[in-house]
């Protein structure tokens, strides 16, 4: 089911990371555009139909759809640390992250987060406080967060990282769970915890490059990917409907299938986009001009959807039916997060502000 593979096979994988990015951005988008209908997300707006399926489906993307990212994320960093020099000083390291990752954080969530949550939240001080400031709550703006503290905790270990396995597997295993145990005690600063919990998805992404650059990285078949997928399908299921509620060992129980959940989806996506990116690029698709665009406005894309989704529902919902609502939600979204891109990225100070450079490149870290 599995077999060493030529690296050739695979040169062009570094390139590929840009479309699993913005696959996966996209999925993000998809996921927001329907959660509406799945529960309790955006209560802003009092009355809602509950669509089960939805439910469903949106849980299963929260599944794998930024740990994939997180993984990918890892991937590059090994790849640009040990294969290109780069990386190299700590302190440069970190600035860069600064700039490519809380000073969006920090803008966007004065000009954009804050004032939209206002509008429909009435939020107070404490609240702008409590949910941005002290990062506990800050909409979709928790990633930068949290990808930043993963790089500052990975970064001083990254050379043994590299070099031992099983200081990988220790490193991981013992971040997650700090994030577990300080989740569950202590509240989620600047969502360190979540980090914590994170690390371990950067570190499998790092030893996932290291097999490749060695020339170990796995094939796995089309046949092996589809029984592995059934499997995560199973386990999914499973979690959500038949493990007992209200018991003890329950918690501990769906936090172990949440990791397996998290692992085999972020692995399976990996592998499946890879595999997608190399046989679109072969004809091209890649090299699309919508394509193009999608790719260079991915940062941005993330920055301002939701809140964009927001404005969709308010507008729309009761109005139609739900599915066209959530059709709508993603369109309008991408689209005008797309057109706020070409502004930002035309100008180099509003670039900074977003973490970009003008004329982005495709493939960035």
């Amino acid at each position: 089911m599995v077999n060493r593979i030529d690296n050739r096979q695979y040169s062009n994988s570094i390139e590929n990371c840009s479309f699993v990015k913005t696959v996966l951005m996209i999925i993000v988008v998809l996921y927001h555009s329907i959660l509406f209908w799945a529960g309790n997300w955006f209560s802003a707006v009092g009355t809602r139909e509950y669509i089960a399926p939805v439910d469903y489906f949106s849980g299963y993307l929260n599944t794998f759809h930024v740990y994939c990212f997180v993984l990918t994320s890892g991937y590059l960093f090994s790849f640009l640390r040990f294969e290109t020099n780069k990386y190299q000083q700590f302190g440069k390291f970190i600035k860069q992250k600064i700039f490519r990752l809380l000073i969006p954080y920090f803008f966007v969530s004065v000009i954009w987060a804050i004032p939209i949550g206002q509008f429909y939240y009435h939020l107070s001080v404490n609240d702008v406080l409590y949910k941005y400031l002290l990062g506990i709550a800050p909409s979709q703006l928790w990633f930068l967060l949290m990808l930043f503290w993963v790089f500052v905790i990975v970064w001083p270990f990254s050379k043994r990282i590299h070099s031992s396995k099983l200081i990988s597997f220790l490193f991981a295993g013992i971040f997650y769970i700090i994030g577990i145990v300080g989740d569950h005690l202590f509240n989620n600063y600047f969502q360190i915890w979540t980090a914590c919990q994170f690390v371990l998805f950067f570190v499998l992404g790092m030893k996932l490059r290291d097999a490749h650059s060695n020339g170990k990285l796995i094939n796995l078949k089309w046949y092996f990917l589809v029984v592995l997928f059934v499997f995560d399908v199973f386990l999914y299921i499973l979690k959500i409907r038949f493990l007992p509620k209200g018991v003890i060992i329950y918690t501990c129980v769906e936090i172990f299938i949440e990791l397996v959940l998290n692992i085999i989806g972020a692995l399976l996506a990996f592998y499946i986009l890879q595999a997608i990116a190399s046989k679109t690029g072969n004809i091209n698709l890649c090299n699309s001009k919508w394509y193009m665009t999608l790719a260079k406005s991915s940062m941005i894309i993330y920055l301002f959807h939701q809140q964009l989704i927001y404005l969709s529902i308010a507008i729309f919902n009761s109005l139609i039916n739900p599915f066209l609502n959530m059709l709508i939600n993603f369109v309008f979204s991408v689209s005008v997060s797309v057109i706020i891109a070409v502004v930002f990225t035309s100008n180099k100070y509003l670039c900074f502000l977003v973490g970009e450079k003008s004329n982005p490149k495709i493939v960035k870290q």
